[in-house]
């Protein structure tokens, strides 16, 4: 088989699986890839890069709320972030 389409992922430098707070580890994220982010400009301008992130919550009556300085920190890195909303009864 030939795939027309790969994908790479990263789950951040620390063993935490569960953050306190999705702002917690965006901020992970970026901590960990800004500094490498002329090293993944090629990626940028041949593929489709972006940010997912899933929210596991056992509710849906919450809100997200991200801070200006995220959501700048967001911007200045330059891919899009899509957020996907689960249920879990465990989280």
């Amino acid at each position: 088989s030939v795939f027309s389409k790969s994908m790479w992922a990263f789950s951040g430098t620390s063993p935490v699986t569960q953050w306190n707070s999705f702002e917690d580890g965006l901020h992970n994220l970026l901590g960990a890839l800004t500094p490498k982010r002329s090293q993944l400009e090629p990626y940028f301008q041949r593929c489709s890069v972006y940010w997912w992130c899933g929210k596991f919550q056992s509710s849906f009556d919450g809100a997200l709320t991200l801070s200006p300085g995220t959501l700048q920190a967001l911007a200045e890195f330059g891919a899009p972030l899509t957020l996907a909303s689960y249920f879990s009864e465990e989280s």
